[in-house]
């Protein structure tokens, strides 16, 4: 769910041209699945375009070996730029410029907290550390 909803919002389309984008999330249990993974699109008969993202978590280690379930400690996305989109909708996006990847980050952070079970919550209120979100960086060749 969340990296299809970072492929929503790094498309910034209008509301119009977001009715014909849809969205589908393939999860990788392992990183090897994700590294071999690519995102997928088609056209559908109508004029939507569908694409496919493409996820994978990765999780603290259990060192008690309780088998209890973890918290994610990262989760990877990979999925299409907001030119693409554009591109393969003939739409133009309507958000200004690119969305950075410290936005998509917060709304990552939002999705888990909406997912926390309440007392894990309760927890992170009261003993977590926070969240810093710093500005994006530029990479050579723009790839990151």
């Amino acid at each position: 769910k969340v990296c299809a909803e970072a492929q929503r919002k790094i498309a910034g389309l209008s509301v119009e041209a977001s009715k014909r984008l849809v969205v589908s999330d393939g999860f990788h249990a392992s990183t090897s699945g994700l590294v071999h993974c690519h995102p997928s699109s088609s056209v559908d008969k109508g004029s939507s375009l569908v694409v496919g993202t493409c996820s994978h978590a990765d999780y603290y280690t259990d060192i008690a070996n309780t088998g209890s379930i973890t918290a994610a400690s990262q989760v990877a996305c990979k999925m299409f730029s907001r030119e693409w989109i554009a591109m393969h909708l003939n739409a133009t996006p309507a958000a200004p410029s690119d969305v950075s990847c410290s936005e998509v980050n917060q709304l990552s952070v939002q999705a888990a907290m909406q997912l926390a079970a309440p007392s894990t919550l309760q927890r992170y209120k009261k003993r977590g550390r926070g969240w810093c979100f710093l500005e994006d960086q530029p990479v050579p060749g723009n790839v990151g």
